[in-house]
């Protein structure tokens, strides 16, 4: 009687639930390390910006330590093809990754497969 009913328990819709810890896989970890270092990247470069570092100073209430007026425009051109095409570049890695590692996979899944298939081979020649 006490095997039916822990049977009875572990299908029944009113035993309590084990509670699961929070899964991370290594494809979300990789997607996740590629979006942080592309914000860290855009991040250092923003803080190249004279524009954008006048504005930090401001908001900190400091006096601006770069020149205000204008004429170093190539990082503020450099931050913005990198803000347009970061996108772009993270979908290019990502996708290529995944095409590496697919083949990889192949080729291994193969190898092996080629490896029993000749274990076999073996064995029936030995009987």
């Amino acid at each position: 009687m006490d095997r039916q009913q822990e049977t009875y328990n572990s299908v029944s819709p009113f035993a309590p639930k084990q509670q699961q810890g929070f899964q991370f896989g290594m494809g979300s970890l990789l997607v996740l390390m590629v979006v942080v270092s592309a914000i860290s990247a855009l991040l250092l470069w923003a803080s190249r910006v004279p524009m954008v570092t006048n504005e930090i100073h401001v908001w900190l209430g400091t006096t601006p330590a770069v020149n205000q007026d204008g004429t170093d425009r190539g990082t503020q051109l450099v931050f913005l093809l990198f803000c347009y095409s970061s996108p772009l570049l993270i979908v290019a890695f990502l996708r290529n990754s995944t095409l590496i590692l697919n083949f990889i996979e192949r080729r291994f899944v193969e190898w092996q497969s080629s490896a029993a298939t000749k274990e076999a081979e073996d064995a029936e020649d030995v009987f």
